[in-house]
C-alpha cells in the first residue's frame, strides 16, 4: 500500500508543528559507530529532539519521536520506508 503524499513536496509550511520530519546518520567513535536519530520541525527548521544508540533501528526513531511528542499534543501519522536495507521510520506528523 502507498501512502498518500500529504506534503506533495511542499517542505516550507506557514505554521509550527504542522509537519515534523525525521532523519538518522552516524557518527564513528574510538568505541564504534554510533547513530544519532534526529526530529525537525520543518516550518522553524529546528531540530526539537534527537536518540542516539549503537544501532540503527526502529527503536531508535521511536525513542527520538517519543521526546518529541512528550511536551506536544499531535496526531502522528507513520511512514515506513527501507533506506539503504535497513527498516527506519520516515514520519510526518501533523497537528490536530
Amino acid at each position: 500500500m502507498i501512502a498518500p503524499n500529504k506534503l506533495n513536496r511542499q517542505f516550507n509550511p506557514e505554521q509550527l508543528n504542522t509537519y515534523w520530519s525525521g532523519d538518522i546518520t552516524y557518527i564513528r567513535t574510538q568505541q564504534g559507530w554510533l547513530y544519532l536519530a534526529t526530529i525537525m520541525d520543518l516550518c522553524s527548521r529546528r531540530v526539537i529532539s534527537w536518540a542516539f544508540s549503537d544501532k540503527p533501528n526502529s527503536e531508535l526513531t521511536t525513542r527520538a519521536l517519543r521526546l518529541a511528542v512528550q511536551n506536544e499534543e499531535l496526531v502522528v501519522m507513520w511512514f515506513f520506508t527501507p533506506i539503504k536495507g535497513v527498516s527506519t521510520r520516515v514520519l510526518l506528523i501533523k497537528a490536530h
